[in-house]
Parts: structure tokens; C-alpha cells; sequence
């Protein structure tokens, strides 16, 4: 019946909705979803409009992608105007003549006779636990000092001088993977400022324990 029908069609669940987004000259291609395989058929394209037309895909005749894909052009022009719009904070490759890496949103023009791309996700890579050596080194007055780590953790951070004394205690917190910045500005636990020479800093997170020296130059 034409109730049941309409139930049919209102149950559909636009999966673009949620995907990043590639624009070519004004045309969509979505990427970044998933797909149930008995929905494909719902984001296949018609068969190629033919030579002289512009056209663009991926090479299965799909508007979307998951994690890669290779997409054809037919262009009618000698520009191809290109608006990313990425909403899932990944990285992604769209490789044809060059290489252009798309986060966030924008815009690239591109120039001469393009026939295709290559899209490909760029792979998260897990945060470990390490300490950076800190920058500027020698420093003087502030310098930045830069550690990663990789589980939901407890972090302390404590500069030493060379005689094994507790310089600056800075708060002991909870910090979640991700790589972190503090700044130290040469002053020591009583606020102030401490004399030229070399400083040791040392972060404790769980079992892992790392440390660089830096010099002060007053």
C-alpha cells in the first residue's frame, strides 16, 4: 500500500549527513562512513555522462568512501576548484599531480588536465610516553617544556638544579593522551628567579620516568 510505501522511504538514513565532504567545481563526493552493504545501492551514480561533460566519482560508481578511495574526473575545464570540508578531525591524502594533506575545511584550485586523485586516510598514530627536549635551549627568561603521554594518567613535573635539589614543583594533574606544553619562567617554588646554569627536568607518569637538562643564560 502507499502507507507502507511511505514508511519504506521515511526509514532511509542519510549516511552523507555525518561524512566529510570533497566538492569538485560544485559536485559532492562524501568519505569517512561506513556503508551497510545492503544500502549501496542508494549511493551508486548513473553511468558516465559522456565526453565533454564534467563528471566526478569514486572508481566503483559510489558518491561515498570509507577509508579510501580513487576518484575519477571527467573535466570539461583547465581548473578544478576542490572545498574539503572534514568534520571528524582526521587527516586525510588527496594525491593526484601533488599531494595535498585536508584537515578542517577549505579550498584548493587546481590547474591543468586532471583525470583523477587518490584518497586515502592518514593513520592515527598512539601516543607513547616521552619527554621533548625543551625549546629555547640555552633559554632565557621562559622556555617550553614539551611531554606526550598515551593513557589517562597522573603526570608530575619537577625541575632539579645539578645538586639533586627540588628547583619548581609545578601541580601534579590528570592528563589525557595528547602531547602537552608547560612553560617555565625561571623562577623556583618561592618565585624567584633562579641563577644561569644547567637544570635537570623530570617528568613521572605511572611507571615511566623521563628526563632532559636545559641551561639558563641570565
Amino acid at each position: 500500500s502507499s502507507g507502507g510505501a511511505a514508511k519504506t522511504r521515511s526509514a532511509f538514513t542519510d549516511r552523507t549527513v555525518k561524512a566529510n565532504k570533497l566538492s569538485f567545481n560544485g559536485n559532492d563526493l562524501y568519505f569517512g562512513v561506513s556503508i551497510p552493504e545492503e544500502e549501496m545501492l542508494s549511493y551508486q551514480l548513473p553511468p558516465k555522462p559522456p565526453e565533454g561533460a564534467f563528471d566526478v566519482r569514486f572508481a566503483d560508481n559510489m558518491k561515498v568512501a570509507e577509508n579510501s578511495g580513487v576518484i575519477e574526473i571527467i573535466n570539461n575545464s583547465d581548473q578544478l576548484v576542490i572545498a574539503y570540508d572534514i568534520k571528524d578531525d582526521t587527516d586525510w591524502i588527496l594525491a593526484g599531480n601533488k599531494e595535498y594533506r585536508l584537515s578542517g575545511s577549505g579550498e584548493i584550485i587546481v590547474s591543468g588536465d586532471i583525470t583523477g586523485f587518490t584518497l586515502n586516510k592518514v593513520p592515527e598514530i598512539p601516543f607513547t610516553y616521552f619527554v621533548s627536549q625543551n625549546y629555547p635551549n640555552p633559554f632565557n627568561p621562559v622556555t617550553r617544556l614539551q611531554f606526550e603521554v598515551g593513557d589517562q594518567i597522573n603526570v608530575k613535573l619537577v625541575i632539579y638544579d645539578m645538586l639533586g635539589r627540588i628547583v619548581r614543583t609545578f601541580e601534579e594533574k590528570e592528563y589525557t593522551p595528547g602531547r602537552y606544553t608547560i612553560n617555565w619562567d625561571g623562577k623556583d617554588n618561592s618565585g624567584n628567579y633562579v641563577s644561569s646554569g644547567t637544570y635537570i627536568y623530570r617528568m613521572k607518569a605511572g611507571d615511566f620516568v623521563g628526563h632532559k637538562k636545559m641551561t639558563l643564560i641570565r
